[in-house]
């Protein structure tokens, strides 16, 4: 925490925490920009939303009673959005382009398991499985990590350019975090869109007291 005169705590201060999804990763349509305040939203509402991806991954990896040891495989990553049909309409659009893999032959095959790298998405992975597995314990496979990044990084193409779409509704070249919100609102249904858009708020500047 910052201090004020007198190595005295500075009561204006507010500890902003380490985004899990960093300003490189927003990737914007060409001639956008992203203040401040949006930055913080958009990571907020991807956050959560990945968040509840890898959660349900793990939750079918422990019913398979951990059949292939500690590492989340990419069937656990597919069921986990296949079966919730909140999850399925956010990435509508990746399912188009990656119908589901053959279940013949190796269980944890999938489109793209031939890309074991998760690339700039390394960390945000990490951070999210500190959450989803607090004790450390549980990995998420090399084919998984790939499958996981593309996830990802289709949610945040989806976000940004739904966000700069209501940006130009109000001929604004800079995205907002209102802009952000909006589009998060637009992508989600039922209690994701509610819960999401809950973690968006909490970013907003609260009034000061009295």
């Amino acid at each position: 925490m910052s201090s004020g005169k007198g190595g005295e705590p500075d009561p204006h201060h507010v500890d902003v925490p380490e985004p899990c999804f960093s300003r490189e990763l927003l990737t914007l349509p060409r001639g956008k920009q992203l203040d401040l305040g949006a930055a913080r939203a958009a990571d907020a509402g991807l956050t959560y939303l990945a968040g509840e991806l890898l959660d349900g991954a793990h939750g079918f990896w422990r019913e398979e009673g951990a059949a292939d040891g500690s590492a989340i495989q990419p069937r656990h990553v597919d069921a986990a959005f296949r079966s919730d049909a909140e999850l399925r309409r956010l990435w509508a659009a990746w399912l188009v382009e990656n119908p589901p893999a053959s279940r013949s032959g190796d269980p944890s095959a999938q489109p793209s398991a031939a890309k074991p790298s998760s690339g700039p998405f390394d960390g945000v992975i990490d951070r999210l499985m500190e959450s989803t597995d607090p004790t450390g314990t549980l990995a998420v496979s090399g084919p998984a990590r790939g499958v996981v990044a593309e996830l990802l990084a289709h949610l945040v193409r989806q976000l940004m350019n739904a966000a700069a779409e209501v940006s130009t509704r109000v001929n604004s070249d800079v995205i907002h975090r209102e802009d952000v919100r909006g589009a998060c609102r637009v992508l989600t249904t039922g209690e994701l869109r509610l819960l999401a858009d809950r973690e968006i708020r909490e970013t907003m500047p609260k009034a000061p007291p009295g």
